[in-house]
């Protein structure tokens, strides 16, 4: 571990120290777990490859060393591509490629959903979400989405906001934690009259997120939403009120990040 933290010292000073230079430099991966880095610095050996550490917010960035020119570089990017297919080339003096994060994201899914009533009633179909969000860090990000629940029986249509927590599982792997806030709208169907009810969306998410690239992610979530909903059904003489409480969603999707 002492030694560890040396080389993450050196490289914090060295880093600053040679910005003025322009040189060729691999990066290679990135680690939220200080831990990792022990055993990719184990691969990078065994390829000859020295290594450099960078730690950014709340992970680690892994270079190589530098090279005085192109040719060097990708002789080096050949052997590092087999163990760390994702990692590539930079100019060291090119900072905004350095410091990209991939901030602005969007997501589709598909999913299952029930629906339940207060008199214990339910209802299920297909689900379609639509998202699009913002990284404000590795850990935190906020998404504004549309979440379609119709079915046979209700046309259900939902907008939302959500704030969402992630923690960092492995290199490849996060689970995130989140809550939702927006507006719901539902109309039934088959009834000669029914009014059509609106209502405050609130819930919870909860999912694992596999991430292929740093651009791609597939995922799989669950999200339970209180709805409220409230809609006065006549049929002949007789008037009766539902109440649709609470929908659970499961769904898988991707998400694409830039």
């Amino acid at each position: 571990m002492k030694l560890l933290s040396k080389i993450i010292l050196l490289t914090l000073l060295l880093l600053p120290l040679a910005a003025s230079q322009d040189y060729e430099q691999l990066i290679i991966t990135k680690t939220s777990s200080k831990s990792s880095l022990k055993s990719i610095k184990q691969k990078l050996d065994a390829l000859h490859v020295k290594m450099f550490v960078q730690k950014s917010d709340n992970y680690y960035k892994v270079y190589s060393q530098k090279f005085k020119d192109k040719e060097s570089a990708n002789q080096a990017l050949n052997k590092v591509q087999s163990v760390f297919p994702y990692a590539r080339v930079i100019l060291h003096d090119n900072e905004e490629e350095i410091q990209s994060k991939n901030d602005f994201f969007v997501g589709l899914a598909l999913g299952y959903h029930k629906l339940t009533t207060n008199s214990g009633a339910s209802t299920s179909g297909m689900s379609y979400t639509l998202e699009a969000g913002y990284n404000y860090s590795r850990q935190i990000n906020s998404t504004l989405g549309y979440l379609n629940t119709s079915t046979s029986d209700a046309d259900i249509n939902n907008i939302y906001t959500a704030l969402n927590y992630n923690f960092d599982v492995s290199e490849d792997f996060d689970i995130y934690v989140g809550a939702l806030v927006g507006y719901s709208t539902l109309k039934l169907k088959n009834f000669t009259s029914s009014s059509a009810s609106s209502a405050v969306l609130l819930g919870i998410q909860t999912g694992l997120m596999y991430n292929l690239s740093d651009s791609v992610g597939f995922y799989t979530a669950y999200q339970g939403l209180s709805l409220g909903h409230k809609v006065d059904v006549t049929q002949g003489a007789t008037t009766s009120s539902v109440d649709v409480s609470f929908l659970h969603n499961l769904q898988i999707g991707v998400q694409y990040r830039f």
